[in-house]
């Protein structure tokens, strides 16, 4: 499946804010994640926890700032992040293993700072799910 969003607008209060999309294995708070975010002014990331109560891994994308496109796509264990300027070419910024199965997806906002609220606004939400493959002789 695919999971995509255009950031089009992100009030960050911190260097390290994110706006994104994220895949999430469940929602205990150490459970293992892939996001593709916007931050407030560390450019596009992708972050991932592979393991369950681990930390967390970041790998930089660009350095642009909202507006932007972001997109996580899963094939199997494995979720890819990547970002665009247009949302029709995508530049892939890294990938990571996600236990197959059931997971959450949605938008994410994250401040990283207690007294200070962070706001996004996203446009074009979308989540594409692939139809499971068949079982069993046909």
């Amino acid at each position: 499946g695919v999971l995509s969003a255009r950031v089009a607008a992100f009030s960050a209060v911190n260097p390290w804010a994110k706006a994104g999309v994220m895949l999430r294995a469940g929602t205990a708070p150490g459970a293992r994640h892939v996001m593709t975010v916007v931050t407030g002014a560390k450019g596009v990331a992708v972050q991932r926890r592979t393991a369950v109560g681990g930390g967390s891994q970041h790998t930089a994308g660009s350095s642009a700032r909202a507006p932007r496109w972001v997109r996580l796509a899963r094939a199997g264990g494995t979720v890819t992040g990547s970002e665009s300027a247009d949302g029709a070419a995508w530049t892939r910024i890294a990938s990571a293993p996600l236990p197959t199965g059931a997971v959450r997806a949605g938008v994410c906002v994250t401040s990283h700072d207690l007294a200070r609220p962070a706001s996004a606004r996203f446009e074009s939400v979308t989540l594409t799910v692939a139809a499971p493959a068949p079982s069993g002789p046909g």
